[in-house]
């Protein structure tokens, strides 16, 4: 009983050292935010994409966190975004393909793709 205590007393300690391990490599990244920070407020991470009344947001980032942080639509311009999704998605469709774990993810179709396009374009950054 008291081994099994124990067991779990260290466990919890490991867990949480982890988590303020996740958190001290995630803000040298360059991030603005704690990990922690970005799981329980999540208001507070990334507002640009707090527009619940536009599907586009939730399918543009249902999309890219697949694979990478979600990018903020004025890191490019409004021509760099087509061939860029189209990449992405086709980036994707490999990975689907080429490793089981990515099995269960959300690929974009035709039209989704379009909506995604479109969201990052008007949110496009000014030509340089």
């Amino acid at each position: 009983m008291f081994k099994n205590i124990l067991l779990l007393i260290c466990l919890t300690l490991a867990g949480v050292a982890l988590f303020y391990l996740i958190d001290f490599w995630v803000k040298d990244e360059g991030t603005d935010l704690f990990f922690t920070q970005q799981i329980t407020e999540p208001d507070a991470y990334r507002a640009e994409f707090q527009d619940a009344n536009d599907t586009r947001t939730h399918l543009f980032i249902k999309t890219c966190v697949q694979c990478h942080d979600v990018p903020d639509p004025k890191a490019h311009t409004a021509s760099e975004w087509p061939p860029l999704v189209s990449e992405m998605v086709r980036l994707l469709k490999e990975t689907r393909q080429a490793k089981p774990e990515a099995r269960s993810w959300f690929i974009p179709g035709p039209t989704e793709t379009e909506k995604i396009v479109a969201y990052l374009v008007e949110r496009a950054g000014k030509d340089k």
